[in-house]
């Protein structure tokens, strides 16, 4: 008995040797930031080396398969995130969280980091695969990386009514909400993802220009998005199209008359040309009067009503 007991102990400690060192290896080595769906959609490749996640915590859960898995309720706390770009405003989104992380509760600072948080908090996360149980990734988180802003309630509530009024075919209403979520410190692939929706909203409301500059705003940051690239390839289209037929829709000019040229004075007569210059016309001088010859002096003595001459009064 006391062989196999001694046995059994220097199994358990070669075995936590191991651990010690397998945990150190992890610590030392860390993928870069990837996508939960990533995760979710290939488990089993996220097994050997850890990863870091961008998250948006929900909730404590309590769910367990020790049967299964390495986590058990004395030795793992339990909740569940998003993906930190998920769309929770809509159902659909909102109610495929992952309830599958766990904490050891040997790490109390790590404990009191994430139990702490209040729901709709974005933060980052070392974290590693254990099981791929029932096809899904059963994930252990390492260490927090960052811990972000919480998502303002006002806004989430605006988004909610958004979501639900397009649903109902009320998109104008849909778009009023929208606009009224300032979304101040929320990350900026939330944001896209918000965007997106506004363009979405936009276009079933007829309105490609709103709908285009909204899903160009979402472009750089959700770039692999198939719905975000169909979308904006509808909202160009639709845009080019509208601006076609506004140029089609412009009144042509009158045509000008044959008869006159573009330059011509408002003033002036049909048939006058614009550009002539006065033409002068020779005036006719009125014909020349000869001058008049100075009267002949009569001899003296044949005109007896005239003045006698300084001569003649001589000779006299």
């Amino acid at each position: 008995m006391k062989i196999r007991s001694c046995t059994s102990l220097l199994a358990a400690g070669i075995l936590a040797a191991f651990d010690g060192i397998a945990r150190g290896e992890e610590q030392a080595e860390t993928r870069a930031t990837v996508a939960l769906k990533e995760v979710r959609a290939f488990p089993e490749a996220y097994r050997r080396v850890p990863f870091e996640v961008e998250l948006l915590y929900h909730g404590p859960r309590n769910l367990y398969n020790p049967f299964f898995t390495v986590f058990e309720p004395g030795s793992y706390s339990n909740f569940a995130a998003w993906p930190g770009d998920a769309a929770i405003f809509r159902r659909d989104a909102y109610v495929d969280d992952h309830p599958f992380f766990y904490l050891d509760r040997k790490s109390e600072e790590l404990q009191r980091g994430v139990m702490a948080m209040r729901p709709f908090t974005w933060f980052t996360a070392r974290c590693i695969v254990r099981s791929v149980a029932q096809d899904r990734a059963w994930i252990e988180v390492l260490g927090l990386t960052a811990t972000g802003s919480t998502l303002d309630t006002s806004d989430l509530r605006h988004l909610v009514r958004a979501s639900a009024l397009s649903g109902n075919g009320e998109m104008e209403r849909a778009l009023v909400e929208i606009g009224l979520a300032r979304l101040l410190q929320a990350p900026p692939r939330f944001v896209a993802r918000c965007r997106l929706e506004e363009g979405r909203v936009a276009l079933a409301a007829n309105q490609p220009d709103r709908a285009l500059a909204a899903l160009q705003l979402a472009w750089p940051q959700l770039q692999d998005d198939k719905m975000l690239a169909s979308l904006l390839d509808r909202a160009s289209a639709q845009v080019a199209l509208r601006r076609e037929d506004e140029i089609a829709s412009v009144p042509a000019k009158p045509d000008a008359k044959p008869d006159a040229k573009p330059d011509a004075k408002p003033d002036a007569k049909p048939d006058a040309k614009p550009d002539a210059k006065p033409v002068d016309v020779p005036v006719k001088p009125p014909d020349a009067v000869p001058p008049k010859e100075p009267p002949t002096t009569p001899p003296s003595g044949t005109d007896e009503g005239a003045a006698p001459t300084e001569d003649a009064s001589a000779e006299d």
